[in-house]
């Protein structure tokens, strides 16, 4: 699946798109006391006493203390009765050691309970942080939580693509290149099907070796620009590299069995297409005498295409004519069929061992996997949530041409 939207939006973008930074941002890392905050554009580095953590329920921790003061939300502790009242655009109230939490006055039920280590009272992030309406990710290759409060562009679950993401690609771009607008549709294009694909596969992931190249990545790109959101930095390299290496690959052959996918649904066939019944039964008698059949696709072929695929056409159902592909299924590996009829002609047709699995049969598998694991998630294409003009107001820039 491509995000043609993305092509067309930039398109619009291509003249008149500048950059400003708006949105509040904090981003922590897992076992660091600082954590940076931005507040209209300006950058600052802050510290707390404890460090965020990851619980035994693989929930990122941190204290609260850290929360109020990355977005200015008001924080109040009852002390009587261990309770922690965070007002922002919610008004969310959490106790101590227990699971039950109110958002505006309803009961919801957390996964991970507050504590208190060392004095200090941390809250699960994630919960928190989308109950005051904040967009909330991680990156798993440096361990980082990068929160903002931009609107999103796409709302893939708990994957995402916000507008500060797109303000600082757009940075980066203009630092590296100049902002080349082809590579701004390219890396878009690839952070929005990571994070498409991340939650249709919620089993994709990086290894070690993976995370080693994405901070690789990151160490080379800062070498061209120095970006004071480390952490969104990071998330944006991240999502380049799952679209452009193995690991999504490595994901579904994990999950799936594409080889015997591959084996049980498609075939690979030669044909000879000439335009009358009876040069078509001089074809097959030929063939079904000895003559080779690939002198005979010479000599009286009418198909083009076969010299294009020299070794055969690979194809599953529903991508030929039907009389073609029923009588290439019915054949046994090299079997050679009576002539059969379409709108094309008359086609004499030899079955081929399948080659190895091409680049562009892998990705119609992985198409065809992904569509029935979005009707098993009740799943829709995902669509805008901006109109591209309001996007680029909220980028600074004009619907004017400069």
């Amino acid at each position: 699946m491509k995000m043609k939207r993305i092509a067309v939006l930039f398109g619009l973008l291509m003249l008149f798109c500048t950059v400003s930074a708006s949105a509040a941002v904090v981003e922590f890392t897992v076992g660091d006391t600082n954590f940076l905050t931005e507040q209209g554009g300006e950058v600052v580095q802050k510290s707390v006493e404890a460090p965020p953590y990851v619980n035994e329920s693989d929930r990122t921790m941190v204290p609260i203390r850290a929360l109020s003061e990355g977005f200015g939300a008001k924080v109040d502790w009852n002390e009587a009765e261990s309770e922690v009242l965070i007002s922002g655009q919610k008004e969310i109230k959490l106790t101590i050691d227990q699971t039950t939490a109110y958002v505006d006055g309803e009961a919801v039920v957390l996964d991970s309970a507050p504590v208190l280590v060392g004095g200090r009272t941390f809250v699960p992030l994630r919960f928190v942080g989308e109950a005051l309406n904040y967009n909330v990710q991680y990156v798993t290759s440096t361990e980082q939580i990068v929160i903002d409060d931009s609107p999103l562009i796409y709302d893939f679950g708990k994957n995402m693509v916000t507008v500060r993401e797109v303000q600082l690609l757009w940075d980066m771009l203009e630092e590296i290149n100049g902002g080349s607008m082809e590579n701004m549709a390219s890396f878009m294009d690839a952070i929005c099907m990571a994070s498409w694909f991340s939650e249709i596969f919620p089993e994709l992931s990086l290894n070690g070796e993976d995370c080693a190249l994405v901070r690789e990545s990151i160490e080379e790109t800062v070498a061209y620009s120095n970006p004071k959101l480390a952490g969104m930095h990071a998330l944006i390299q991240e999502k380049l590299y799952l679209m452009r290496s193995d690991a999504l690959r490595r994901c579904i052959l994990e999950a799936n069995d594409l080889e015997s996918i591959y084996k049980q649904n498609y075939v690979c066939a030669k044909h000879v297409l000439v335009d009358d019944q009876s040069t078509a039964w001089a074809v097959y008698r030929k063939a079904v005498r000895g003559t080779d059949f690939d002198a005979l696709v010479q000599q009286y072929g009418k198909d083009s295409g076969m010299e294009v695929y020299p070794q055969g056409y690979v194809f599953t159902k529903g991508e030929m004519v039907e009389s073609f592909e029923q009588a290439a299924f019915g054949l046994e590996v090299g079997e050679i069929s009576e002539p059969v009829k379409s709108d094309y002609g008359y086609h004499v047709i030899q079955r081929q061992e399948l080659p190895e699995m091409s680049e562009e049969t892998f990705g119609s598998i992985v198409d065809q996997i992904q569509l029935e694991r979005m009707k098993e998630k009740n799943l829709e294409t995902p669509q805008m949530l901006i109109d591209p003009e309001l996007l680029i107001e909220l980028l600074g820039g004009t619907t004017e041409e400069a």
